[in-house]
């Protein structure tokens, strides 16, 4: 259970097998979009259609992030830290916070989404990365937190619109 997460109790085993296979099919749902997009989702992607002006089919605005670490204090932490950042042009939208290694249901969102998988002092098995690579999604992992502050960081004032002022 996530911190926070409420408890209930039931006296019968079919009927608690029943309530938690549907509350993690509704959680499933939730987290995967309704919107499936096949493209490829990057950070230098994004910065790269942003800067040329294409920007049909991306959310410029908006990064869609998973999130995966080695601790459910880890996730604080780095929440933390991203809150600092001038988030006013560019939001960062975290569709999943969970400890544990990157999984193939963590692509699977992240192909519907078409979102960037961030991992903190977590792993992905190489089937993992596979599947990825073939889904073209991409995988960050850092071992140090400011790292990926920083790769958040560029990778927001990549998205930001360039400011025109006249003279």
């Amino acid at each position: 259970p996530l911190a926070g997460d409420e408890f209930e109790s039931v006296d019968d085993l079919d009927v608690a097998r029943e309530r938690a296979n549907a509350r993690a099919d509704a959680m499933r749902i939730e987290r995967i979009s309704a919107k499936a997009g096949q493209g490829k989702v990057t950070l230098s992607s994004i910065a790269a259609s942003v800067s040329s002006g294409n920007q049909t089919g991306i959310d410029t605005h908006g990064l869609n992030v998973i999130l995966k670490v080695d601790f459910q204090g880890s996730i604080e932490a780095i929440r933390q830290a991203i809150q600092a950042l001038p988030q006013e042009n560019v939001s960062l939208r975290f569709l999943l916070q969970a400890p544990g290694d990157v999984s193939l249901s963590d692509v699977d969102l992240a192909v519907a989404s078409e979102g960037i998988v961030f991992g903190f002092n977590v792993k992905a098995p190489g089937s993992v990365k596979k599947y990825a690579k073939q889904k073209s999604v991409e995988i960050r992992l850092y071992k140090v937190i400011y790292d990926l502050i920083d790769d958040l960081r560029n990778a927001m004032e990549g998205l930001l619109d360039l400011a025109e002022e006249e003279v």
